[in-house]
């Protein structure tokens, strides 16, 4: 176990939120954190060992940043995943390393390396999940599929190709029932920038 776990822990944190903030003034989250002092960061301690991926979304990100800690050589290491589901695919994800010295963006293998380990902790987490919801409102997973399909078909006859893939990113059965549902009310007046709204507001 690392030492001095309470001091590395918060220096973690600090570091995380350090980072967040950066990573997200393009989106104007600074002034908002400036309007809401109050606005909950992730706490950071041992029980993310070895766990569940964590999350915080964003204002203003549509997105957000999933985390996981590790203990290497004696010392613990958090990950980071920044994504927004306007990204046109995983390949725009950004991944960091933080440490109690600071952090730093991945690159190359190192990338390709914790993205793999993100990607099987979110499967993990997206199957449990999904169970707990099938078990909890009834959702069948074929009726889930199907609406899927329903409302990618219904978008994509309208073109609107950023609807579609921020759809297809959809893995909550409550969001796709909430794109199926808007997807039904599509008009000819309708454009993809109201529906997007819609949708992830």
């Amino acid at each position: 176990m690392a030492k001095n776990n309470t001091s590395s822990l918060v220096k973690l944190e600090q570091n995380f939120r350090a980072l967040i903030i950066e990573q997200c003034k393009f989106c104007q989250f600074d002034k908002y954190l400036a309007e809401n002092p109050n606005f909950a960061f992730p706490v950071i301690t041992t029980e993310l060992l070895n766990s569940e991926l964590g999350h915080i979304t964003i204002p203003g990100l549509f997105g957000g940043f999933a985390y996981f800690v590790e203990e290497i050589g004696g010392e613990f290491v958090l990950y980071a995943e920044q994504s927004s589901r306007m990204d046109h695919d995983s390949g725009a994800y950004k991944y960091f390393e933080i440490i109690v010295d600071g952090s730093k963006k991945l690159e190359g293998e190192e990338r390709e390396k914790v993205a793999q380990k993100f990607l099987e902790l979110a499967k993990k987490a997206r199957k449990k999940h999904v169970v707990k919801l099938i078990d909890r409102y009834g959702y069948d997973a074929e009726d889930v599929e199907r609406m899927r399909s329903e409302t990618i078909a219904r978008v994509e006859k309208m073109g609107w190709k950023d609807a579609v893939r921020i759809v297809k990113k959809f893995d909550d059965p409550i969001d796709i029932e909430y794109a199926y549902e808007w997807a039904e009310k599509i008009d000819g007046e309708w454009i993809e920038a109201v529906y997007i709204e819609a949708i992830l507001d």
